[in-house]
């Protein structure tokens, strides 16, 4: 994972930690019952489904936080769980990493969050009552939150942690007879396995025998009430218990200390003692003899992430595998064979998890992609996330002449570049034919109206650019020593200089005066230090003026059009820049602002030369997203974010805040239109929401 990123999630780690501090206290599946499929995928593939589609969500009244994400869905898919009486009430259930929980009544064709009571929306795992159709009973498992129970089918959470001492909860599983035994157990991220008998009422600690408590993942036998066996995994280990948790044992000796990620036991474990287990670069294992040894089995140097074994198992031997980087995988003879299964999953190949409904139909979770859904046994799969907002943004990009058009284009995390022409009410894909699905920064043309002109920094895939408005893509990388880039900045004169400046994740600042079709590294002055940040002055073409946020070495300034840099850091407590805000005004105030991270907003009235706090009236020194008002020489208005949003109506000197809290949406980026009617806020793992000004 790259630093950039790394240092991201750290931050919604710290949003989720300060806002479960003022909230009241309080990855897998249970077995599945699915009918016998055939080798062969059943009676053959089925045409595409037609993605439906959801009415977007109008404006509020002026000063209200709206959803604005209609037509950006997918998300990354921790768990899903499906209903045992899917045949009738069609309900599946997705938990996602940064939205939460949500819920679809025919059958994954469209979702809605399902998030009333989860305070904190990272959700790792789902337990479903084996009679959810009478109980109407679902756990999740989340971190910061720990353990919560809905008995309504999802409409409302309660947690329930009373004896878990670690809310930061990896993993569920429920005992097929939990309607009479009420047994659950719980995995946590650093003080092992909890259980309860009184449905999440009361949880113990049992980790008799567990030395590495970090717990990745868990499994339950599926005859639990006579058998008392489960199996635990850790980063080291892989543990077996069959008392009910009261003692566990190490079952990993021929695993040469792979992690185990996955573990799906066979739904006739008690005769054929069989079970499988799913390791971090080592494949897939197979025990016979109820883990006392294993055996590899397939996949040899794969990273397997889930697994789900048909409940017919002893007789159509048919096993599904969720890989990391290559889908899903499939064997029809008990794991001696496999072959790809993933016919209509896309580029993305990253599975993160599986579940299955009792009449066949499977489910696939992906990470960045969302949900799909196969009806032929896994033969081919339609995608099914419509209304699955856990999209990362990480920018935004307004046209210059957006009263008149609304156009605007977001890139995002997994899925590429998304385009809107009504304001941000709508969004469809502007990428789906481009290997740019990792966008850092986007860059749009002072004069798009009349050259459609767009820039794409991407993170493995380095510069794009379409002439089209984003209906068609091409490389512009001649030049580019490496292709990670992290961000990238247009001349306001664009049109006629041809000039762009953009950073990578090495620390190396390119430049190109011939619009993108060849660039030349600009680094002297510059450190060795990833580019969060370029900002041109809106004189480029005069002062030749560029400011560069660093990872490690703060702020750089050239004044020769970015040949050579120096730094401007006096005055700064901290080095980690992650915005660059330059007045429209530039060449008389000199003013510009910087978002420094765990120290929040610093202004300069003297070109960066020296810096000043501007934090009065910031609850945090974690607001580092600084944007402003395109009227700021004349209202002094500016924007900042951590979670929620403040605003300043005096050029920094106070703040206050702005509409209601984000709640546990780390914001990554900030925009408003260049009308100034509409401030937009971008989300990790929450879309986008967005407010009209006046």
């Amino acid at each position: 994972m790259n630093t950039k990123l790394t240092f991201r999630l750290a931050g919604l780690a710290l949003a989720a930690s300060i806002l479960a501090c003022n909230l009241p206290r309080a990855t897998p599946t249970p077995p599945l019952q699915i009918p016998t499929l055939s080798p062969g995928g059943g009676g053959g593939p089925t045409p595409p489904l037609q993605i439906p589609t959801l009415p977007a969500q109008p404006l509020a009244a002026i000063g209200v936080w709206t959803p604005c994400s209609h037509g950006m869905y997918g998300g990354i898919i921790e768990a899903l769980a499906a209903s045992p009486d899917y045949a009738s009430d069609q309900t599946v259930f997705a938990a996602t990493m940064g939205a939460g929980i949500f819920k679809s009544t025919d059958g994954g064709s469209t979702w809605q969050a399902a998030n009333n009571g989860l305070w904190i929306k990272q959700v790792s795992s789902l337990a479903i009552s084996p009679s959810f159709a009478n109980d109407h009973t679902i756990f999740s498992g989340g971190y910061h939150i720990g353990v919560s129970i809905s008995t309504d089918g999802g409409s409302s959470w309660q947690q329930v942690n009373n004896g878990i001492t670690l809310t930061h909860v990896t993993a569920l599983v429920m005992s097929l007879d939990y309607p009479n035994d009420h047994t659950l157990f719980a995995g946590t991220a650093g003080d092992g396995v909890f259980k309860t008998v009184d449905a999440g009422a009361n949880w113990t600690a049992v980790n008799a025998g567990v030395d590495n408590l970090s717990i990745s993942s868990l499994a339950i036998s599926p005859h639990y009430p006579d058998d008392h066996t489960i199996f635990a995994a850790t980063g080291k280990n892989l543990y077996s218990s069959t008392d009910g948790g009261e003692s566990w044992q190490v079952v990993d000796d021929e695993m040469s200390g792979l992690a185990t990620r996955s573990i799906a036991f066979s739904p006739r474990y008690a005769s054929d003692r069989m079970l499988f287990a799913g390791t971090g670069g080592g494949g897939i294992f197979m025990s016979t003899d109820r883990g006392d040894s294993w055996k590899p089995v397939g996949l040899p140097g794969m990273y397997v992430n889930a697994l789900l074994v048909s409940p017919g198992f002893s007789e159509d031997r048919i096993v599904f595998a969720g890989e990391g980087s290559s889908g899903i995988h499939k064997s029809s003879d008990g794991g001696a064979t496999w072959n790809r299964s993933d016919s209509g999953l896309g580029n993305n190949l990253q599975m993160v998890s599986l579940a299955a409904a009792p009449d066949g139909t499977l489910f696939a979770g992906l990470y960045g992609d969302g949900v799909y859904k196969s009806t032929d046994g896994g033969a081919t799969w339609n995608k099914a996330t419509t209304g699955i907002t856990n999209i990362s943004i990480y920018s935004l990009a307004s046209s210059p002449d957006f009263t008149r058009d609304q156009t605007l284009f977001a890139g995002t995390e997994r899925q590429g570049v998304f385009r809107s022409t009504d304001g941000g009410m709508t969004w469809e894909s502007a990428s789906s034919n481009a290997p740019i699905p990792l966008v850092r920064d986007l860059a749009i043309s002072p004069g798009y109206a009349q050259d459609r002109t767009i820039f794409v920094a991407s993170w493995t895939s380095g510069s794009h650019k379409s002439q089209d408005g984003g209906v068609s893509w091409q490389a512009a990388n001649t030049g580019l020593a490496d292709v990670d880039l992290t961000a990238i900045a247009l001349s306001p004169d664009f049109p006629n200089d041809q000039t762009l400046l953009a950073g990578s994740e090495r620390g190396v600042v390119y430049r190109s005066t011939n619009g993108g079709n060849t660039w030349t590294d600009v680094n002297a002055g510059f450190p060795a230090s990833q580019v969060y940040a370029l900002t041109l002055s809106p004189d480029f073409s005069r002062d030749q003026t560029a400011f560069a946020g660093t990872f490690e070495g703060g702020i750089y300034k050239s004044t020769d059009g970015g040949i050579s840099w120096r730094t401007t850091n006096a005055g700064l407590p901290g080095l980690r820049i992650i915005t660059i805000a330059v007045s429209r005004d530039y060449p008389h105030d000199q003013t510009v602002f910087v978002g420094v991270d765990d120290n929040g907003v610093f202004a300069s009235s003297d070109g960066g030369n020296s810096w000043t706090s501007s934090n009065n009236g910031l609850p945090y020194p974690y607001y580092s997203q600084v944007v402003l008002s395109p009227a700021f020489p004349e209202d002094r208005t500016l924007y900042t974010a951590f979670t929620d949003v403040y605003q300043s109506r005096d050029g920094g000197a106070t703040w206050s805040a702005l509409g209601a809290i984000l709640w546990n949406s780390y914001v990554f980026s900030l925009k408003v239109s260049a009308d100034g009617q509409f401030l937009y806020a971008p989300t990790y793992g929450e879309g986008m929401f967005c407010m009209k000004l006046k």
